[in-house]
């Protein structure tokens, strides 16, 4: 038997130089949009714009010389691309298995080349005879993300094959056992030699199999327990190589390289996820496919390595890939970098998903041939059937068919029905290993959403954000152990939390130039023109971001451990570190679109992996406020993989200290260090200044004393009746995006002037923070763009108004000094006592308003009345 006989197969590279009909000359691996072609797209607010768009069906033409050896077979591939027909001469040619977006494109093109032929490819991006809805919302093809591009991708060629050769192959450690599967095609009914090596030197199979003609699954399992294979696990990429041969008695026919690793990853008795039987804490990135500069995903290894690296920078151990998987580039980067990874299928379908059968056809066989493909990398460890996806009874007893099918075709997987199924307001299914979901019933699984409706937060105000971290007075105690006790009276399979986050941040336009590729920042570039319509000074504009950002990060950690203090919890799927730079341009993220690192201190990676980390010591504070006459006792606990442990307890007496301030407990485990701020307050009873008229209306003895030259404190409750024309604040910044939610008015968190003498006794940051909290959650006005506020509200990217919560001018002859917080009202809480305090004491010392901006009366009546 000849080795080389193998080696000789052929080779006809499809790369380079084609013409789409129609358009011109062109060069793939490449789409329509990379080489130029398409039609001009009208700019948008709420996405990228495509440079070149194009939908319908493109026609790809080449002329090949290429021949195989008689009794050989050719097959010709494309590793990724969309609906695709294959001509060879005009004549169809069928595909050896149906054809997804997703995997491999394949075609036997054997008896249909002379050495002189016409390539024909339709690629058709509408997707006609398939679920062309599902497949367009998700992310594997929507223009809001990676975008619905024609081409070919990746590696594109012919190679001249045996009359048996290995499409797939996988190589499984089981304990002391290996199993190797082997999915052969043979164009006869024949007998060959299976033979497997692995780690080079070890020959573990070398067994006659009988072929019958058509596709084979040979799977054997042989015992290793003289081979040791060191497990492959978080960040720990050990892999092996396996060579599998397949051969006749005259030569060899086939032969592949395949990779594999030792890992288990599933779930123990506690319903905890593990790896390598032990619990782990998912640290997950939500990967939505958004590469601006290509419209696709990247093809290469090097390329993947690139951007998990930035992940696992922030902490990153898990990759959920909402709503399609990733090249095989991707697999091969996470297999030697010890990171999981969570495909789905290319699906997001609300309300029918996989009822009619041409959906449930097609996403059976992109489960089939995603699990053949990629199933052999030791990074995959789980998939879902989509993202949000609801259904009748149908559509639900064929998710249950679907996941049965994945657990035959691969045992070594955790597979669900989908992330966030109906909304987790049907709790947990029957099918399903794992859920994960925002909500379960009515219980929460992340501390933020977008309410439909407003949500009363402790009698202080009316908001249109959900979530404990906006409705709920700040402490570091709370956890979902009411949701997790109701689910684990139901099911102990394992949860964790989906799409985390979605704090929105304002834009640094410095980003714009970098959009160099098929997209444009129009979207961004329209917030940059309104910010100078709004003569917004580029320097505030850069304070308004990083203010923003502060925020963000203080929100993305008290997510992280909300999650972690929940016993029972395996962890959490940010969304995200990267901006959305769609479905209404949601700018949340500590990297922009390009994935490159915000260049601001917020966006530091090291500053979000000291919470988003695999040992992270937390102190459980009750609160984040106290008085002087008050002492804070808070147990230290370490949270490790997910599993709490008691390390410390902190007692701070405060009795000495004699002014307001802040004051900074750092706790610790090992290398890691965590800071905590809290406020502290000397009690104290506030006095309005005698010459000072406290009003929460605007009256006439309010006017009269203005018109005189005298002080007018005017502090109404935060209330829509109060401030008709106000707009609702809350705690956090906006969620996602005010377009796509929009029941959000837009406040994006404070912006607060710290040089201003009115917090000369109450000790602040220039961004909101947890003292801030009462305060916050009130409401703001619009107020002319000649007064500077003290306390300004920041306004989404869709209007940016002058917006502000505390403010100071002259009215009149007056002076006018305006708090739309409600602080009357919340004198309970020991930071608005301070804060009132501070600013009866400014009060006192208000002599010379001369030179203050001026407003008349009427312009004082739009804002408040």
């Amino acid at each position: 038997m000849s080795h080389e006989a193998g080696e000789k197969m052929k080779r006809y590279d499809l790369s380079g130089k084609w013409d789409i009909e129609g358009w011109g000359e062109a060069v793939f691996p490449g789409t329509m949009d990379t080489n130029g072609y398409g039609f001009e797209e009208a700019s948008s607010k709420t996405r990228l714009r495509r440079v070149n768009t194009y939908v319908g069906k493109a026609v790809f033409t080449r002329k090949i010389d290429f021949t195989v050896e008689k009794g050989n077979r050719a097959i010709l591939s494309i590793e990724r691309a969309k609906k695709l027909d294959l001509y060879i001469d005009n004549q169809i040619v069928d595909p050896v298995y149906p054809l997804n977006i997703t995997t491999i494109s394949m075609w036997d093109v054997t008896d249909r080349l002379t050495g002189n032929n016409q390539i024909r490819i339709i690629s058709d991006n509408s997707y006609e005879g398939w679920p062309a809805e599902d497949i367009i919302a998700s992310s594997a093809s929507t223009d809001e993300t990676q975008t619905n591009y024609n081409g070919l991708l990746g590696k594109m060629m012919i190679e001249e094959k045996a009359y048996a050769y290995i499409d797939t192959a996988k190589i499984t450690v089981l304990e002391d056992n290996i199993v190797v599967e082997t999915i052969i095609n043979s164009s006869k009914g024949t007998n060959v030699t299976l033979s497997c090596r692995v780690d080079s030197q070890y020959l573990i199979l070398e067994q006659d199999v009988s072929l019958q003609k058509g596709v084979n699954c040979v799977t054997k399992s042989y015992n290793v327990a003289d081979i040791v294979f060191q497990e492959w696990g978080e960040y720990d990429g050990r892999v092996y190589e396996g060579k599998i041969i397949i051969s006749d008695k005259k030569r060899i026919l086939d032969e592949i390289n395949i990779c594999f690793g030792n890992r288990k990853f599933g779930a123990n008795a506690e319903g905890l996820i593990t790896l390598n039987d032990k619990p782990i804490f998912l640290r997950s990135e939500t990967c939505c496919g958004l590469f601006p500069d290509t419209g696709y995903e990247p093809m290469t290894k090097e390329e993947w390595i690139g951007t998990l690296c930035v992940y696992k920078e922030y902490g990153v151990n898990y990759v959920r890939f909402h709503s399609h998987t990733p090249p095989e580039a991707a697999f091969f980067a996470a297999d030697e970098l010890g990171i999981m990874l969570q495909p789905e299928l290319s699906c997001w379908n609300h309300e029918t998903a996989f009822e009619t059968d041409i959906a449930y056809s097609y996403y059976e066989n992109e489960l089939i041939r995603i699990l053949r493909q990629y199933g052999k990398h030791p990074s995959f460890v789980a998939l879902t059937l989509g993202n949000e996806l609801s259904c009748s009874k149908l559509g639900y007893k064929r998710m249950g068919k679907l996941i049965e099918l994945a657990k035959s075709i691969d045992s070594t997987k955790l597979y669900a029905i989908g992330s966030n199924c109906w909304y987790g307001e049907k709790g947990i299914d029957e099918y399903s290993d794992f859920y994960t979901a925002s909500k379960y019933l009515n219980y929460e699984l992340r501390g933020t959403f977008a309410a439909e409706e407003g949500t009363k937060v402790q009698g202080v105000s009316s908001i249109n954000l959900g979530g404990c971290i906006n409705t709920e007075y700040p402490n570091n105690t709370r956890d979902y152990g009411k949701a997790m006790a109701c689910i684990r009276k139901n099911s102990n399979i394992p949860v964790f939390g989906f799409e985390v986050g979605q704090f929105e941040i304002l834009p640094d336009f410095n980003q714009i130039a970098d959009y160099k590729g098929v997209t444009r920042a129009d979207n961004i570039a329209c917030v940059k023109e309104l910010s100078r319509q709004r003569k917004i000074p580029e320097k505030k504009w850069q304070t308004m971001v990083k203010a923003t950002g502060e925020l963000a990060l203080l929100a993305y950690k008290k997510e992280v451990e909300l999650a972690m203090l929940t016993p029972g919890f395996s962890g959490i799927s940010l969304l995200g570190l990267q901006d959305f730079t769609g479905q209404g341009t949601a700018l949340v993220g500590m990297m922009d679109g390009n994935l490159k690192k915000k260049p601001y201190d917020f966006a530091n990676p090291k500053r979000f992996k000291e919470f988003f980390c695999k040992e992270h010591p937390i102190l459980m504070l009750e609160k984040y406020t106290y008085l002087t006459s008050e002492c804070l006792d808070a147990d230290v606990v370490v949270v490790i993989d997910g599993q709490k442990q008691l390390i410390d307890h902190v007692h701070r007496d405060f009795s000495e200290i004699r002014e307001n301030k802040r004051v900074d407990i750092i706790v610790s485990y090992k290398n890691n260090e965590n800071t905590y701020s809290v406020w502290v307050y000397v009690p104290v009873e506030s006095k309005l200044p005698k010459d000072v008229y406290e009003t929460s209306i605007i009256d006439e003895k309010a006017l009269e004393i203005l018109q005189q030259g005298g002080k007018v404190f005017f502090t109404p409750c935060a209330t829509k009746e109060a401030l008709p024309h106000s707009i609702l604040c809350h705690f956090t910044t906006d969620f996602w995006s005010k377009r796509t939610f929009l029941t959000q008015e837009g406040a994006m968190g404070q912006l607060i002037n710290v040089e201003h003498p009115i917090f000369k006794d109450f000790p602040t940051e220039y961004h909101t923070n947890y003292q801030w909290w009462p305060m916050a959650v009130g409401r703001c006005v619009v107020i002319p763009d000649n007064i500077e506020p003290i306390i300004q509200e920041l306004d989404s990217i869709d209007e940016l108004r002058h917006m502000a919560q505390l403010f100071e001018c002259r009215v009149e002859n007056g002076y006018l000094l305006v708090s739309t917080m409600g602080l009357k009202e919340k004198q309970a809480y020991p930071e608005c006592q301070a804060l009132l305090n501070s600013i009866y004491n400014y009060l006192s010392d208000v002599t010379e308003y001369g030179g203050m901006a001026m407003i008349d009366k009427n312009q004082l009546f739009d804002m408040v009345l």
